[in-house]
């Protein structure tokens, strides 16, 4: 079974911290090769557009995105210090997304295929390596609005309810068992107008690479993560104090600087964006020539000895436990979480 589909939980979901992944085997398949597109939008299609080049974060967080001839992503690199994650997307002539492979620290896992109505996602099937042996199936139900509400995998028994607000942004997931046990209640905070760097990606769709996170307009600043123990009692292992959180934005209004506050590790996490075709400060540039990059700018705050400290010490850090798998395995995972969590 897919053993460690922590990849996104822990670059999307979980954005604000790195967590470690775990081990995993197969063999390495080179990547994806580039497909002839027909170019779409303006003549000079997506490569002159403004993209997100790479994310940079606290525990050696680094996403790279690179970009094929027709500026659609067709590489996507999730890397923290214990792990390396790699998409590789190839597309039809009407730009969709037709197939993915997914590679864990150079070895070549799954192949995604997903399945259309109309311009939706409604179905994703995970193959082992290049076979057709299938080790998941996710189906997705949207609204009238095209919003996403529902994702559900019964051969790995969970289905994850999606809320959104007025903006349209989706600040709540609850995850079940399909016995109706409740798993996780995570909360998303948006309290600035502030776009989410995830839009500059062009070509990324919903469900491939999109298996627990549901794109926002704006970017968040702030996540509650709850779980509930094999008692059915709620704990917290993750508390993102939007008050508190640092998020700054270059001139077309997508974030540049980001440093969240977590309540329960007492700790802070600090990540920067990058741009191509954004403008002058596509990297969080010093504008006013005050030798120190604008976005960096009165954040002591979160430099003090004792929050740097707290940072520094990565067994403050609750591990993250893989969201994905069968009944029985998250069950030991959330046993596992809850013991972390008592240290």
């Amino acid at each position: 079974m897919k053993k460690n589909l922590f990849k996104v939980i822990s670059g999307l979901i979980f954005s604000a911290l790195a967590f470690w992944g775990c081990q995993k085997d197969i063999k390495e398949l080179s990547a994806a090769p580039e497909t002839e597109l027909q170019l779409k939008g303006d003549n000079n299609g997506n490569n002159n557009k403004c993209r997100l080049v790479s994310n940079q974060g606290d525990d050696n967080l680094l996403q790279t995105f690179h970009y094929n001839n027709k500026g659609l992503v067709d590489q996507w690199n999730y890397s923290v210090t214990a792990y390396n994650d790699r998409l590789a997307f190839e597309y039809d002539r009407n730009d969709k997304v037709v197939k993915a492979r997914y590679y864990y620290n150079g070895e070549f896992l799954y192949t995604l295929i997903p399945e259309y109505q109309g311009n939706r996602i409604i179905k994703e099937t995970w193959f082992v390596g290049e076979t057709n042996i299938i080790d998941d199936q996710a189906f997705f139900t949207y609204n009238r609005k095209g919003q996403l509400i529902r994702k559900e995998s019964f051969l790995y028994d969970y289905y994850i309810l999606y809320k959104y607000d007025a903006v349209g942004n989706a600040y709540k997931q609850d995850w079940f068992y399909t016995d109706g046990t409740q798993i996780y209640d995570l909360t998303y905070y948006f309290t600035k107008p502030v776009k989410n760097p995830m839009l500059l990606v062009p070509g990324l769709a919903r469900g491939i690479a999109w298996q627990y996170y549901e794109l926002s307009p704006w970017r968040q600043t702030g996540l509650k993560a709850i779980a509930f123990d094999e008692g059915g009692n709620p704990f917290t292992f993750l508390d993102q104090e939007p008050r508190r959180s640092i998020l700054r934005a270059g001139r077309q209004n997508y974030a540049v600087y980001q440093n969240f506050y977590d309540r329960v590790s007492e700790s802070w996490y600090e990540q920067t964006w990058s741009y191509d075709n954004c403008g002058r400060n596509d990297n969080c540039d010093d504008l006013d020539g005050n030798g120190k990059r604008d976005c960096e700018e009165n954040n002591d705050l979160s430099k003090s000895p004792v929050s740097t400290a707290l940072a520094n010490n990565k067994n403050n850090r609750i591990a993250m436990p893989v969201l994905h798998g069968p009944m029985k395995k998250i069950k030991e995972q959330i046993i596992e979480l809850r013991k972390q969590f008592k240290k």
